[in-house]
């Protein structure tokens, strides 16, 4: 996880909680509830290995639906979820226990697998495997194991037939081969080592995370990258040398954040977070992997706290603004900016939409216009379900954004695809780029128009485009409360009572509401420029900045005369005059 373990309020009897993984119930897929006991430092203890525990079926789960082989433990068809026996051994972890014991005729299912002494060993040792590094050990009921160990001796028979077979046909094959004279050729060493099984969990990532068209997600090739970190600052090893001892050590060279070979400071905390998760998914691999190297017994993971530096979080402390974009820098904003720039700034400003919510935006969530459907209002409003968070929002549109929406329309034509926002080309900005990278064309806009801006305004801050989005929610925020700017962003929780949106639904009029005033408070921005979207398709974003124009409009004025001006703003006579002209 690349965040800490967080607690929530303890519940009325002063116990933690915490809902984890997929179940199936009445049919349907629910959350898990575990109750983690009422100590915060040992509800945090379990909590992660609960997670860790999950991201372990999660990644059995992935490995056997990309194979095509149905998994003995079914961990689900659809989706991964704990099935009886994962469940079981879940709820031990959250309890504390030290060991859990396995009934395998508990389940109705699977009970047919007490007959079969091969069966049940390869799925005990299957399971047991799975779990390994959640901090239970498994036991197996009396009759459990007397059928099992029947079907290890079984396996261990049928294994020493086939190494049996496989030696004489070892033995054949070198007997003819040294009937034959052969030149004698090097070869490199070919053993298991720290190295080769971080390259291999690396390609191993690169095909877990994978679109439909079976390229790398640009999260994968993030995890990827991170496990390159990995093997830059851990030494090489033969995993036979790999054991508890040096786990800790990895952990703890990452836990004292290591120095960055580019910058020459400490990694960041966020950095080591990342890496830490992907050392911990790593090692239940490795465990599971060909390569001959498992899990110390005695290994469980421990909760790691990573601290910043006494200048770091001098640094990071937020004094009222800094994130925020201030009224009078959206105005030059407004104003250096191309139609197709304000139609960016003006989705982040009314509906606080980041860059991840504009690419995703469908025409069938925009309602030009119209009744509300539900409140008794008229107007124009986006309802949708935004895309991370799985959660419902609604938005009134300005009549400003009406016309940019309008403005879009117009320039992506009969395009079929379903996405508002699409390049000229008509590709949409949520699809990668041909070698499985994030599409980058909303940042790149971005810091393009602020590039613009800062030729006649050098102190202009460089802030993200996701800032306008922050911008708009510290307004709420300020004036409705954060109810009301958690609706707005399209949080998922919003109230401290956790049923609350299980019975009541949002009200979303005070959005509206603050929507209206914030356009009011943007009122001075709207009126630098007369026509934001015009209908002509003539480039209006001009090379020569804005005040470049202006000063040259002044100078004219003045009576200079354009070979005059041309040298004192450093262009071309003929450029000069054609901005006059206009």
């Amino acid at each position: 996880m690349t965040e800490p373990v967080k607690l929530g309020k303890p519940d009325a009897r002063g116990n933690y909680k915490r809902d984890l993984g997929w179940k199936v119930q009445d049919g349907q897929y629910v959350q898990h509830r575990f109750y983690v006991g009422n100590d915060p430092t040992a509800a945090m203890h379990r909590v992660e290995r609960l997670e860790h525990l999950w991201d372990a079926l999660e990644a059995t789960w992935n490995e056997r639906r990309q194979s095509g082989i149905a998994s003995p433990l079914h961990l689900g068809d659809e989706r991964p979820v704990w099935n009886h026996f994962t469940l079981v051994v879940a709820m031990a972890v959250a309890r504390g226990d030290a060991e859990v014991k396995i009934d395998p005729a508990a389940d109705e299912d699977f009970a047919h697998a007490l007959h079969s002494p091969m069966g049940l060993a390869e799925w005990f040792g299957k399971l047991s495997a799975l779990v390994a590094g959640c901090g239970v050990r498994l036991v197996l009921t009396p009759e459990g194991q007397r059928v099992a160990n029947e079907g290890r001796e079984s396996i261990r028979q049928f294994a020493a037939r086939k190494i049996e077979r496989a030696r004489k046909e070892i033995a054949q094959a070198k007997k003819e081969h040294d009937a034959v004279p052969h030149p004698v050729v090097s070869t490199p060493n070919d053993g298991e080592t720290l190295h080769k099984a971080l390259d291999a969990f690396a390609d191993f990532l690169g095909t877990k995370y994978v679109t439909r068209d079976g390229i790398t997600t640009p999260a994968g090739k993030r995890y990827q990258r991170q496990t390159k970190q990995i093997k830059e600052y851990a030494p090489d090893m033969p995993l036979s040398a790999f054991g508890l001892a040096e786990i800790d050590g990895l952990l703890a060279t990452w836990q004292r954040r290591p120095i960055s070979n580019r910058k020459g400071t400490p990694l960041s905390v966020e950095t080591v977070r990342d890496v830490i998760k992907r050392i911990r998914q790593f090692l239940p691999w490795l465990h599971r992997s060909p390569f001959n190297w498992r899990l110390p017994d005695d290994y469980a993971p421990a909760r790691i706290s990573i601290k910043y530096t006494a200048a770091e979080l001098s640094a990071r402390a937020q004094p009222h603004g800094r994130r925020t974009y201030k009224v009078d820098e959206l105005c030059t904003l407004w104003e250096y900016a191309s139609p197709w720039e304000r139609l960016l700034i003006i989705l982040g400003l009314n509906c606080g939409f980041g860059a991840a919510e504009i690419a995703t935006l469908q025409l069938d969530e925009i309602t030009i216009d119209g009744p509300h459907g539900h409140y008794p209002i008229h107007g124009s409003f986006i309802k949708r379900i935004r895309f991370k968070t799985g959660v419902y929002g609604e938005w009134m549109l300005w009549p400003e954004t009406v016309r940019a929406i309008e403005w879009m329309k117009r320039r992506r034509g009969a395009n079929p695809e379903t996405a508002l926002v699409v390049t000229q080309n008509g590709r949409p900005l949520n699809q990668q780029t041909a070698g499985g990278s994030r599409n980058m064309r909303i940042p790149n806009t971005w810091n393009t128009l602020l590039k613009r801006v800062r030729k006649d305004f050098p102190d202009f801050r460089k802030l993200s485009f996701n800032k306008l989005r922050k911008t708009a929610a510290s307004f709420v925020r300020r004036k409705y409360g954060g109810e009301v700017a958690g609706m707005f962003l399209a949080h998922g929780r919003v109230v401290t009572d956790d049923l609350l949106e299980r019975y009541a639904d949002r009200n979303f009029r005070p959005v509206f509401k603050a929507c209206r005033h914030w356009r009011k408070v943007l009122g001075k921005m709207f009126a630098r420029v007369a026509d934001p979207f015009p209908t002509s398709d003539t480039k209006h974003n001009p090379s020569v900045t804005l005040g470049t124009i202006k000063r040259m409009k002044e100078l004219r004025q003045q009576g200079m005369p354009i070979k005059a001006i041309a040298a004192e703003v450093g262009l071309h006579r003929a450029t000069v005059r054609t901005y006059l002209d206009k």
